[in-house]
């Protein structure tokens, strides 16, 4: 009944929920081509969590999303990130016709540094299988393509570890990009915003004694 030596102690049965793809051009997602390692699985799960990405979409090639392995090393993340999994070719034809761009993790004559791409807008990354990297197909999708540099002798860097390194450029980006909008708002905007703030303060106080919202209600 487990894969470990010493478990928790916990069994479950649970559905293995089939999802529709449901996607959201304010959001971005990762693409996992062909991920054979269901600790990278697990380990993409819970970075594309914490990076605030939309969800995972898994090809139909993919480690199985069940795998034991896969859950323990989402932490957690398995139980409330949208995964999506038996995406095709097509399907993300038909999300590049949506708006996304799709940007491939890969080597090729066009390749520029990851920091180079233009995240802010919607975005798929689309990391590709351990051994083989992404496939020809999707390859001929792909609106840009990204590295990462390597200073030292590492021939490469582990899938889990450059799709987290691309997701949180991700993430870098959109938030410059809610900072710089914020920061345009003209002088009108702001004394709105000072309005508003002191109208909310003396909303809160009452005589001598300062009350909460809670207490409001």
């Amino acid at each position: 009944l487990s894969s470990t030596e010493t478990p928790q102690g916990i069994i479950a049965v649970i559905n293995m929920e089939e999802k529709n793809l449901v996607s959201d051009v304010n959001k971005a997602y990762i693409y996992c081509d062909r991920i054979q390692d269901p600790g990278n699985l697990g380990t993409i799960i819970r970075t594309a969590d914490a990076a605030g990405f939309g969800g995972v979409l898994m090809s139909e090639d993919c480690v199985d999303l069940y795998n034991p392995k896969t859950v323990r090393s989402s932490m957690g993340s398995f139980f409330h990130t949208d995964v999506y999994e038996d995406i095709s070719t097509e399907n993300l034809k038909e999300l590049r016709e949506q708006g996304f761009s799709l940007v491939c993790g890969v080597l090729t004559d066009n390749t520029v540094e990851y920091t180079e791409a233009d995240f802010k807008k919607p975005v798929i990354i689309i990391i590709g299988n351990e051994a083989n990297g992404i496939c020809e197909e999707i390859l001929k999708l792909s609106d840009i393509n990204v590295k990462i540099p390597i200073d030292g002798k590492a021939e490469s860097l582990n899938a889990a570890v450059a799709a987290a390194v691309i997701m949180y450029e991700v993430r870098r980006q959109r938030k410059l990009l809610l900072y710089s909008e914020f920061s345009s708002l003209d002088k009108e905007s702001y004394k709105m915003c000072n309005f508003t703030i002191a109208f909310f303060k003396n909303l809160c106080y009452n005589g001598n004694r300062e009350f909460t919202f809670s207490e409001a209600e």
